[in-house]
């Protein structure tokens, strides 16, 4: 047995004039010809912003691990992986950037002017197979290796901030590295 059901059509214009007053009127608006802001403002108005605290608070510093403030005190839109992208930011020096050897092109053209790079998050010491260099070795500690880049810049014994509360076994590492909590 089959059974044929025939709805009535319902007109296209039915509710139409309702919907029509949801869109905006015509302006004379143009498309932005950028797709994000400029570094000078990250650099004057965020990143400075976050310095004056630091300031105000006695830190000489900020390693900023955390990827959304990575982008709003930099400007650098990453997405997060298991690599590690992380930034410290000086109250009077250029910011000091962490990152995989995939992120350098990411990294590289826009706020940098220092930092240190690691293959891959198995870092063997030395090893840079993108440069030709493959080689065997104990895995590099990536923490403490950027522990240890801060130091050469001369940020041992001075108060530091970081965006994270560091695990104990991470603070030991920030104490024999650096020398301060």
């Amino acid at each position: 047995m089959a059974v044929t059901a025939h709805a009535t059509p319902v007109p296209a214009a039915t509710g139409g004039e309702r919907s029509a007053k949801l869109f905006l009127p015509e302006d004379d608006l143009k498309p932005a010809a950028f797709d994000r802001l400029p570094l000078e403002w990250h650099k004057q108005q965020r990143a400075q912003k976050l310095r004056e605290k630091l300031v105000e608070d006695g830190y000489t510093g900020i390693l900023l691990t955390d990827h959304w403030n990575i982008i709003c005190f930099t400007g650098l839109w990453h997405t997060t992986t298991e690599r590690l992208v992380n930034v410290f930011l000086p109250l009077k020096a250029e910011p000091v950037w962490f990152n995989a050897a995939l992120d350098r092109d990411l990294v590289n053209p826009w706020w940098y002017s220092d930092g240190e790079m690691y293959f891959d998050r198995f870092h063997a010491e030395g090893a840079f197979p993108n440069e030709g260099k493959v080689q065997m070795g104990a895995k590099v500690d990536l923490f403490e290796w950027m522990l240890k880049a801060l130091k050469k810049r001369g940020y041992a014994d001075q108060k530091l901030a970081a965006d994270v509360e560091f695990t104990p076994s991470a603070q030991r590492k920030v104490l024999n590295v650096l020398g301060k909590e």
